[in-house]
């Protein structure tokens, strides 16, 4: 099975064991995706306080984040996610897109050397 025939309703399906760490962009996301496992902040509701366990959750939980956001960075470094895509053979857009990806999952791995 390739990765082009994972998807449905123009969203890749991902694994029921996978956590999605998503920030307070996505509020939704548990009543959209009920079946998707996600780990989302803790928000701080009106005239109230987050508890000394909720500011340790989110702590972790950007940490964790911030790694997410570092290979999205990366990602668009090369210019393919960040603009409108101006090859002519557009066909080949998931590619070159694929390409990318490797490209940066291989410089992410191979940094201590």
């Amino acid at each position: 099975m390739t990765i082009y025939s994972i998807y449905k309703n123009n969203h890749p399906v991902v694994s029921k064991q996978v956590v999605t760490v998503v920030d307070l962009g996505y509020l939704g996301i548990e009543t959209d995706f009920p079946e998707q496992l996600s780990s989302l902040p803790y928000k701080k509701k009106r005239n109230q306080f987050l508890s000394d366990d909720e500011k340790e959750f989110n702590k972790i939980h950007s940490k964790k984040r911030i790694i997410v956001e570092h290979t999205i960075i990366r990602l668009k470094k090369y210019r393919i996610f960040a603009d409108v895509f101006r090859n002519k053979l557009m066909r080949k857009y998931n590619k070159v897109s694929d390409i990318v990806a490797v490209l940066v999952n291989y410089r992410i791995m191979n940094q201590g050397l």
